[in-house]
């Protein structure tokens, strides 16, 4: 499946450690991002999505578990990026507990034949 170019950022909270990148990444289908430390609060944007093909991305926000299976606490999907320069969509999530968060995703893409 046919990568994509977003700038992606994620904003923790103030109490906490905050992973943010403003860099243009390439992301694709079932990839993962770093992990970040996190409680109470935190929001992930994606802006400027680059392609013809892809109809929206899914975003799936987990909590790791050192000696178990990892916990999704989140699902979601976002098509509003696809829409051009500076159009950003994002998912906000709180009440969260303190831990180890990191996101993947899933993109869904029609195929030209």
């Amino acid at each position: 499946m046919m990568a994509s170019a977003a700038v992606v950022t994620l904003a923790a909270s103030p109490s906490a450690w905050a992973w943010e990148t403003n860099a243009t990444t390439m992301w694709g289908d079932n990839d993962t991002s770093q992990e970040w430390v996190d409680e109470s609060y935190n929001e992930i944007n994606f802006k400027d999505f680059h392609t013809a093909t892809t109809e929206w991305i899914q975003v799936e926000r987990w909590e790791l578990v050192t000696w178990g299976q990892d916990t999704q606490r989140d699902k979601f999907r976002f098509t509003n990026c696809f829409n051009g320069t500076d159009a950003v969509s994002t998912d906000t999530q709180s009440g969260l507990p303190y831990g180890t968060y990191y996101f993947e995703t899933v993109l869904r893409a029609s195929v030209a034949w």
